[in-house]
């Protein structure tokens, strides 16, 4: 993983970590699937302008925004099955994705 020697990420932690992973068995095939689906990720940051251009060319997903904001936040949107909500109903009429929306405001920890 490729993080600076100071262990600080550039951009108060908005920019990326790098991971490499040695060999062909990435840990996500270990997990089931359950369905959950990222369909997008804001970075919402103070120095919006500049976080693009540093991820330009390295980072290419329609998904991920980079936002304007006085304030470092993260917001995912995911999909999940309506089966897996809960749903009483899984007939195939019923069936579906639905939204799942979370924010998480993040703060510097002293």
């Amino acid at each position: 993983m490729a993080v600076p020697d100071d262990g600080r990420l550039p951009f108060d932690g908005a920019f990326p970590a790098l991971i490499q992973w040695e060999g062909p068995a990435h840990p996500a095939r270990a997990l089931p699937d359950l369905g959950l689906r990222l369909t997008r990720l804001e970075i919402a940051h103070p120095k919006a302008p500049a976080l693009r251009a540093a991820l330009a060319g390295r980072l290419d997903d329609r998904r991920i925004v980079i936002l304007d904001s006085p304030v470092l936040a993260l917001r995912t949107t995911m999909t999940r099955p309506r089966d897996h909500a809960g749903s009483a109903d899984p007939s195939p009429a019923r069936r579906g994705y639905i939204p799942v929306i979370r924010h998480v405001r993040l703060q510097k920890f002293l």
